[in-house]
Parts: structure tokens; sequence; C-alpha cells
């Protein structure tokens, strides 16, 4: 009896030791990894976060750009981290759906490797040309761009965006050069100096360039138009309707942060979302946030990766590179 009460109050002091420490949380400042650049759309999404985020949970949160091999350099170092729940990571469909999709050696496990905590927005990309092209719509330039195959230039940022573009080569039988860049902002000098023909990048990168009129939007990639850009038709509506190419991201912690932990990031991350200022300051870089449970990002995460592995089975998709 001695023994069963002894063993009684340890478990009693574990579970108590547990709660206080779930509910002591965050003592210290909370970092967020990024795969992207400082300045880079990703930056302003978390800087624009992260500055709402820490009066909330009482703490600073770091932003910490980790750039490097399309995002996996950032998302391996997020798994390797203690899961404490003072490292976080934003993730994206190239990082936890396209690269294990294809097959790609990784480092880190895009599903039992960590805990999803929430969406935070998903977009289209936006198939632009310069002013000067020979097209006044996408089914005129699709008809240009087939009389010369290999000729029309592509560029791109990002193996989302790639793949985008490839697909959409793929789709309409149009063979581009495809023209790999470091910076979506080095796309928008080299659209605009006549250096490309087309780019494939983010509405967060080209809808000021679009509205001052410096290029010209021939499409984008979602199934529905855009809010943003509410007269530029779709892909699939211009005459490919099994098209479709989007982008989305999220906030994940290393595997075995505690359920409490997740929760409550989870809580506090959406409100911040939900914040009209917010909202307001994230649509005007060309952002639309989309918040999920934590139970939904990871359900995408999954539907990604099938996604994926099915259309790079498919014979008749062309890789990239």
């Amino acid at each position: 009896m001695k023994a069963l009460l002894c063993l009684a109050t340890c478990a009693l002091s574990i579970l108590t030791a547990t709660s206080a420490c779930a509910q002591a949380w965050p003592q210290r400042p909370i970092r967020v990894l990024l795969p992207n650049a400082a300045g880079s759309t990703t930056d302003v999404l978390a800087r624009i976060i992260g500055r709402e985020l820490a009066p909330r949970l009482g703490q600073p949160v770091l932003i910490e750009p980790r750039p490097g091999a399309n995002g996996v350099v950032a998302v391996d170092e997020a798994s390797k981290a203690a899961p404490d729940g003072y490292t976080l990571v934003i993730g994206s469909n190239g990082t936890y759906g396209i690269l294990p999709g294809a097959g790609v050696k990784l480092p880190y496990d895009a599903v039992t490797g960590f805990e999803p905590v929430t969406k935070v927005n998903q977009v289209s990309y936006i198939f632009t040309a310069r002013n000067n092209f020979p097209a006044k719509n996408f089914t005129e330039f699709v008809a240009a761009a087939r009389q010369k195959p290999g000729n029309v230039s592509m560029g791109f940022t990002g193996s989302v965006a790639e793949l985008a573009a490839t697909l959409l080569g793929t789709t309409t039988g149009i063979q581009f050069n495809m023209v790999p860049y470091k910076s979506p902002a080095q796309t928008i000098v080299d659209l605009i100096g006549d250096r490309l023909d087309t780019v494939m990048e983010t509405h967060a990168t080209l809808l000021k360039q679009i509205q001052a009129g410096t290029m010209r939007p021939l499409a984008v990639t979602s199934r529905e138009r855009s809010a943003l850009l509410p007269d530029v038709p779709t892909v699939a509506e211009s005459g490919y309707p099994e098209y479709e190419a989007v982008a989305w991201q999220g906030f994940f912690a290393p595997a075995g942060t505690p359920k409490a932990v997740i929760a409550r990031l989870s809580t506090e991350i959406n409100a911040v979302l939900n914040m009209p200022e917010v909202r307001a300051a994230l649509r005007q870089n060309g952002i639309e946030v989309s918040p999920s449970t934590p139970e939904q990002l990871g359900e995408l995460v999954k539907a990604e990766i099938a996604k994926w592995v099915r259309l790079f089975r498919n014979p008749a998709f062309k890789r990239p590179g």
C-alpha cells in the first residue's frame, strides 16, 4: 500500500509539474525561422504577425531569416530544435508538399517531424507579361508562344513558382525558356526592362507594379478569380479547366512540442490574423489570410503531398529542370 501511495504521489507530482510548466510558458523570447531572406514577402508577413503576437504572449517574437535550398534550411533547423515551444518555422506547400511529393530526399519528415500550428495564408500566382509583348490576353499569348517554342522566357523565384510555370507550359503546350531567379525583385526589374517576356510570381510581389501599369497580367493560377485583381481571368476559365497552382504558408513547431503550447500558439496567432488592422496591413502587401486549426493544417500537409505524388507520377507531366 505504501508503495502504491508513493507511486501515486510521484505521478501526481509529475502531472502537476507538467501542468505548471505548460501554464508558465512562455518564459523567454520565441523565435520564428523564415525560409526566405530579410525583406521578402514572408519576412513582412512574419514581422506584422510577430509585432501583434508579442504582447499577447508577453515575450518578444524574434524573426530569423534562414534562406537556402528552397526553404529546406529553415525547416530542417526547426525540425532539430528543442520541442519546447520556443522555436517555430513558417513552412509552405513547397517544403511540406511539393518537395516530399516529388520524392526529394529531405533531412526532415514533413508529417511526423512537426506539430502543425495554423495555416496563415493561401495565394495564387499571377502570370504576367511585359507591356510590349504582342498579346493582349491569355488566349492570344498562348497562340503566339506556341509559334516560338523555347523563345519565350519565363522568370520565377522558388520551387513552387517553378512548378506552377512548368505545369502551365505542360497544360497549354507552350515550351518556355525557364529563367530561375534568387530574388523576386530582380524578376520585376528584368520584366520591366524587357529582358524577360513573362514572370510567374505572387500577388505580393507583382500587385503594386500591376496597379502602376508597368506590366500586363494575363491570368491568375487559382480556381477562382483573385479579390485583389477581379478583372484578371484564371487560367482555368481561359480554356484550361484542369489547371490550378496555389501557394500557402503556415506555422509549424518541432514534433513533441506540448499540445497545450500548440493550442495556445494557434489561438493567439489566429486572433492576430483576425485583427482588422493586421488583415489590412497584409492585404496591402498582397496577402490574403486563411487561418486554420492545427488539425486542418495537418490534413492539408497530407493532402498536398498526395496531390504532388500523383502529379509527379503522371507520365504526361514534364518535370522542371
